[in-house]
């Protein structure tokens, strides 16, 4: 994998050209690598490398409906599917609620309302899993398949995307530092968002080879 001192090489020496290099600050290439990242994850959670399943951090407790998602392991990104441990072993995938987190709370406003049983239903508000019914086992296993939330990058460490995005991902960077300048420079908008155009049309033609998932995405 690429590392970001690698990439600020390179669009340092493409703002350098066409722009002021002093605005390619190391601080904000790190914000942009990590947007990047997370934004094209967010849209093809099935990019390889770009997730995992966690088997060992959720557990059911009975009469409890939410669940925080700190896991160790790696941050929580987007949550492709959970699944519940039936008692006869199978792993049972649990269904998004229909309008999410927010539907729910207009649904059933009481959490004392939501029932107790297995869970069929799960949705997502912030950092938190929310399951109906709620679960009136303890220790019943949930196991999380979610893709990893990556933070921005250090000097040193590795995207998380394969090298194929880099030509995309220094584009949308070069476009964003350039748009630092277009409130006193407005002639140079078409410049930066033909920049960023570019690298999001790159981006979306490779990670279109992987099949987007109907998965959720509200954090």
């Amino acid at each position: 994998m690429t590392t970001a001192g690698e990439i600020i090489a390179d669009v340092r020496g493409q703002v350098g050209r066409v722009s002021d290099v002093s605005l390619a600050t190391d601080s904000r290439i790190f914000k942009l690598i990590g947007d990047f990242q997370r934004d094209i994850i967010a849209r093809y959670p099935l990019l390889p490398d770009c997730s995992v399943t966690d088997t060992d951090s959720l557990a059911t407790v009975a009469d409890q409906s939410e669940y925080e998602l700190n896991l160790t392991a790696y941050p929580v990104g987007v949550v492709i599917t959970l699944r519940y441990m039936e008692p006869n072993g199978t792993k049972r995938k649990l269904l998004r609620y229909p309008g999410g987190a927010v539907q729910m709370d207009e649904d059933i406003p009481c959490i004392a309302d939501r029932g107790s049983g297995e869970p069929v239903y799960y949705a997502r508000k912030n950092n938190t899993l929310i399951l109906y019914p709620q679960p009136e086992k303890s220790d019943v296993p949930l196991y999380l398949w979610h893709t990893i939330k990556p933070a921005d990058p250090t000097s040193t460490s590795d995207t998380i995307l394969l090298d194929e995005f880099y030509l995309a991902l220094v584009s949308v960077i070069v476009g964003n530092l350039i748009g630092l300048e277009v409130a006193e420079q407005p002639e140079k908008a078409v410049l930066a968002n033909g920049f960023i155009s570019d690298g999001l049309a790159k981006a979306d033609k490779i990670a279109g080879r992987y099949k987007a998932l109907d998965v959720d995405i509200s954090f």
